[in-house]
């Protein structure tokens, strides 16, 4: 595994139940995969912003998001350069606590 990989990101978590925050994740498949609980799907946000959700959330009947009712269980707000996932800049994460928490 690459030094970029290793790398941790900042991400804003998004629990089915609780209260939104800020968290401190290795970028990794396995650090996305345990944060939602399953395999990851990306979905666009905006600019250059993705949701990760579990891909099975509606097979597995994963309660609901209170806060993106669109969505099953816990979610990650995470940033995109190309193809690789980035930290949230302080920016983003006041957006994120704006409007999503």
């Amino acid at each position: 595994m690459d030094a970029k990989a290793k790398k941790k990101i900042r991400a804003w978590l998004i629990p089915a139940r609780g209260e939104c925050h800020e968290v401190e994740l290795a970028n990794t498949l396995e650090a996305f995969q345990k944060a939602v609980g399953g395999y990851i799907e990306t979905v666009h946000c905006a600019g250059k912003l993705v949701y990760i959700v579990n891909e099975e959330g509606v097979i597995l009947d994963l309660p609901e998001n209170k806060h993106l009712p669109a969505f099953r269980g816990d979610v990650l707000l995470v940033g995109v350069d190309g193809d690789e996932f980035r930290s949230l800049t302080e920016r983003e994460i006041r957006v994120a606590r704006r409007f999503v928490g």
